[in-house]
């Protein structure tokens, strides 16, 4: 994968995960938790894997219980 394959997935994750929180919005993000999102679609994006967004996933559904 070149550099440029690299940035405009890096670029692409971190739009989508903004987009991301602009539809779900119950929750209130932090800039970590907008990165964890980033870092999630990235991954995927490059490897097929989900694993960082499963945690993410969780990560945000208990906060969420955690402020209601």
């Amino acid at each position: 994968m070149t550099d440029t394959q690299k940035q405009i997935i890096r670029q692409s994750s971190l739009k989508t995960a903004v987009d991301f929180f602009k539809v779900r919005s119950e929750y209130k993000p932090g800039l970590m938790e907008v990165l964890g999102v980033t870092m999630g679609f990235e991954e995927y994006a490059s490897t097929g894997s989900y694993e960082i967004l499963q945690k993410v996933q969780k990560k945000l559904d208990e906060n969420l219980d955690i402020s209601k």
